[in-house]
């Protein structure tokens, strides 16, 4: 759904977000703010959106932030690589083996989210910050970050939950049910004091997160944030603070219970059914936007009731009129470093889980990205799975939704299913059901390579 927004109505006086300058880059170190820093972490052509998140914080102080990003530069000449960044890589320094492994297994997003806590701790153990606190790309400051740092002085660590309404019935626009497969807390925010307590979780979610960083359900992985539901029963109320503040990280998860109020040059937040006391708006996570779209001052998400408030569209106004402002389109067409094998085909979804299962079932320890004889990508090639660079959408890009064709083909599949089911009957049917719910992940489609290694059923 499109809603078109008018620039010139928006209530809130943004600065020209392209004249901003940062203090704050690569090599700097803290100078104010009792050693306090925020950070994000991008593939490179989100770099663009990182510096309107950057910026929007800058406009209320000057606050150290840094920008982290997952994927290389190698591809691209120096002078094309931005300054005002932090490869990721360079940074930590963790073994080769164990980058390589991890940028292979994990997608884009759980390859960001997985080097989140090694972020924190470059920050606090390299940099000597002793508060620091992430916010994902696609947040965006219309308060001041102080209040955030004010709650970090008294805990150690601090979480923000999807939703805070106990509602029967339920009226959000994502069922609540998601919530027990994504997570209780959500992590595009999340703070962390240099302390006994914060250390100690960083290393534990950091530890973690190496291999468990995934989006799988049947394992009851959420990329980094599934983890955080255990922080209740491992730290105490005073180590651990769930910050139930309704300006704290809006997002189209809990629009159904925040009402927005606009003022002259703010914004304020209340219960939506409630009457309550406003308070500030401080950050608003706009996750799952279209940011073409908000660029052409059009607010278009892949949830189709997410802008049927209208106390929201001062919100998407300003936010649209930052990224117009911006040079987000500058590094948007940059290609994922880690999407291709060396020889430019891409790496699939498929290829991705299937070493996955190789690597945990074989330790399989050599370089997935690389070519020649005895490599992964050897494997692949002489299966023929692989497909070739610019061959047509990628497989990972089609769903029921955008697949043409796709309704007569799937009555074509139900006719197939209608035909086994006649000869079979009801109980073969219903064991094949089941065991096909295991079968069909991409984990266990490793016999089509090995077939002594995928002779398991995970």
């Amino acid at each position: 759904m499109k809603i078109s927004i008018h620039i010139p109505c928006v209530r809130l006086i943004v600065i020209d977000l392209v004249h901003l300058q940062h203090q704050h880059f690569v090599g700097s170190s803290p100078t104010n703010n009792n050693m306090k820093a925020l950070f994000t972490i991008v593939a490179r052509n989100y770099v663009g959106l990182a510096r309107v998140l950057r910026d929007s914080v800058a406009r209320h102080g000057d606050w150290s932030f840094f920008i982290f990003t997952a994927d290389d530069w190698d591809d691209l000449p120096s002078e094309q690589v931005p300054q005002d960044i932090i490869s990721a890589r360079q940074a930590l320094a963790w073994p080769e083996a164990r980058w390589q492994s991890m940028a292979f297994q994990y997608n884009l997003v759980e390859f960001c989210t997985a080097i989140k806590p090694g972020c924190f701790q470059f920050l606090m153990q390299q940099k000597g910050y002793t508060e620091v606190v992430y916010v994902d790309p696609d947040v965006y400051f219309f308060g001041s970050p102080d209040a955030l740092f004010d709650e970090l002085a008294k805990t150690s660590i601090l979480l923000t939950p999807h939703i805070l309404d106990c509602q029967i019935p339920f009226k959000g626009d994502y069922p609540d049910h998601l919530f027990l497969l994504n997570g209780t807390f959500n992590l595009g925010f999340v703070g962390v004091k240099k302390d006994r307590a914060g250390s100690l979780f960083l290393s534990w979610w950091n530890d973690r997160l190496e291999s468990g960083c995934f989006f799988d359900n049947d394992r009851g992985m959420a990329t980094d944030q599934k983890w955080t539901n255990l922080l209740p029963t491992l730290f105490t109320e005073q180590e651990l603070t769930i910050c139930r503040k309704r300006g704290w990280n809006m997002a189209p998860w809990n629009y159904h219970e925040r009402k927005v109020i606009a003022h002259d040059h703010s914004f304020s937040v209340t219960d939506r059914e409630a009457d309550q006391s406003a308070e500030p708006l401080v950050f608003v996570h706009f996750s799952g936007y279209d940011y073409r779209g908000f660029m052409q001052q059009e607010v278009s998400h892949k949830n189709e009731n997410a802008t049927r408030f209208p106390d929201l569209q001062p919100i998407f106004e300003a936010y649209g009129k930052a990224l117009a402002a911006s040079a987000f389109s500058e590094f948007s067409g940059i290609p994922y470093f880690y999407g291709y094998f060396q020889d430019g085909k891409p790496i699939l979804q498929f290829h991705r889980r299937i070493y996955r299962r190789l690597y945990e079932t074989e330790g399989y320890k050599s370089n997935p990205f690389r070519l020649g004889p005895g490599s992964f990508h050897a494997m692949l090639q002489r299966k023929r799975m692989l497909i070739k660079a610019g061959s047509g959408s990628s497989p990972d890009k089609l769903t029921n939704k955008n697949l043409s064709g796709f309704d007569s083909q799937f009555k074509l599949i139900q006719w197939f299913f209608r035909v086994i089911f006649f000869f079979i009957g009801i109980r073969r049917y219903s064991l094949m059901v089941r065991f096909f719910r295991r079968f069909f992940t991409e984990e266990n489609q490793l016999f089509l390579l090995d077939k002594k290694s995928g002779n398991k059923l995970q």
